[in-house]
């Protein structure tokens, strides 16, 4: 049950990331009592799609709660790049959507062009071992933090002349290492195309939106209010606690987005936890429960399953069980919410995976690593009866509660919403007394 307010509410992915975490954010921001809504981690290697009537909005940056007119903070977890994230405020500005209620933290990573550069190097230097990254540099954007040599929004945001001095130092040490680390690199030519006028007029127009945001977030919990928290990506994608190495260079767990916050576990009320009713991935790893290449495209056909920021085609796999509870205990989830399974009627098979066969041996738990894992399916009854126009849950068939009941018991978690596609009315929100049983 999910508690009363005042609240600081946490939205994380259980799987790979793209469990539709945009729209329920969408949806919740809409909510009266949230009063800020707040992306703590990643970058624009991650992307949130909203649909409001037919405009479809895919924010890559900025939490969905824009859209609502509330306070919305890129946290200080998150890499920044100035160049994308003008580009996504100039876009909201053009269909209608204001940013004057956009801020940043001081502390979140400046995400520079050589950070791009250097992803792309790797990425080509690591040949048939690459890691499928989207080269948006994130990962070396996170490396120069950790090795305490990387740029801050709190730089971006000061004096014209102390930025000049700073980024002329930081740009020489940068081409002189890229030189030398890869032979393909050629320093004139990427200082010939680097956006000094550009990044300028930015630095100019974002420096009032940068804020003290453990100070910007006192102040407004003291005026009233709640926090939603708008997680990206997925659990599993935990550089610590996911599938590693084929991993993001964040933690998009729920410890991880209080660390993007600067506010502690004891202040969150709720951590609702987001899963596809079938699971999807991007790039390379291993995948136990990838379906069949037939079924495979027709749930990618169907669930339109291609990446919000690549434009790749997911890998489309059946419901893990052994991942979800994995998933489901590692970010202390209070709540779920079960997405995309709307057009399941028009599926003749379903399956889910209850253990893994690993040397011979059943296991249920999540393996550090997972080389060598297959899992072990459970055929669950199908439905024929849309579920797209379902007002409540004793409106869906009793086959669709029945699969959604397993979901709740198996992760032994409430489920406390349900959506049913991409618009911000195909959603069944359950009251705390209400159950999803056979």
């Amino acid at each position: 049950m999910l508690k009363e307010i005042p609240v600081v509410d946490l939205i994380v992915g259980l799987q790979w990331g793209d469990e539709g975490k945009g729209a329920v954010a969408d949806r919740l921001s809409a909510n009266p009592k949230y009063k800020i809504v707040i992306r703590p981690a990643g970058g624009n290697n991650a992307g949130h799609t909203v649909f409001i009537g037919n405009k479809r909005f895919a924010l890559h940056h900025i939490p969905a709660g824009i859209l609502h007119g509330k306070i919305a903070i890129l946290g200080s977890g998150m890499c920044i790049n100035p160049l994308a994230l003008m580009e996504e405020i100039n876009d909201l500005e053009k269909a209608g959507i204001p940013t004057a209620s956009l801020y940043i933290s001081d502390r979140a990573s400046l995400l520079m062009p050589w950070h791009i550069e250097e992803d792309l190097l790797q990425e080509k230097a690591r040949g048939k071992d690459k890691i499928g990254t989207t080269c948006k540099g994130i990962g070396p954007c996170y490396r120069d933090h950790i090795d305490r040599v990387g740029l801050r929004l709190s730089d971006f945001a000061d004096s014209e002349e102390r930025w000049r001095v700073k980024l002329k130092s930081k740009l020489g040490e940068v081409l002189e290492r890229l030189e030398r680390l890869y032979p393909s690199f050629v320093p004139a030519e990427f200082f010939a195309r680097f956006p000094f006028e550009n990044l300028e007029a930015i630095r100019r127009l974002l420096a009032s939106k940068v804020v003290d945001l453990p100070e910007f977030l006192r102040e407004r919990r003291h005026q009233g209010g709640g926090i939603l928290i708008e997680g990206a990506q997925g659990a599993m994608l935990d550089i610590r606690h996911g599938t590693y190495p084929f991993v993001t260079s964040s933690h998009p767990t729920a410890i991880g987005c209080l660390d993007g916050m600067g506010i502690g576990p004891g202040d969150v009320t709720d951590v609702i936890g987001v899963l596809k009713a079938y699971v999807t991935r991007v790039g390379e790893g291993p995948f136990p429960t990838r379906m069949d290449r037939t079924t495979e495209a027709l749930i990618r056909a169907l669930g339109k399953e291609q990446g919000t920021t690549t434009g790749r085609d997911r890998n489309c796999g059946w419901l893990d069980f052994v991942q979800l509870r994995y998933a489901a205990k590692l970010n202390s989830v209070t709540g779920i919410i079960v997405t995309k399974f709307d057009f399941f009627h028009e599926l003749s098979t379903l399956r889910v995976c209850h253990s893994y066969q690993r040397n011979g041996e059943e296991i249920k738990y999540l393996p550090a690593d997972m080389v060598g894992c297959e899992a072990n399916f459970t055929d669950v009854e199908v439905w024929v009866e849309p579920v797209k126009n379902s007002t409540q849950v004793m409106d869906l068939p009793a086959a669709c509660r029945n699969y959604l009941w397993k979901i709740s018991n198996t992760l032994e978690v409430p489920i406390v919403g349900l959506s049913l596609g991409p618009e911000r009315s195909d959603a069944i929100e359950l009251s705390p007394t209400e159950t999803v049983i056979y």
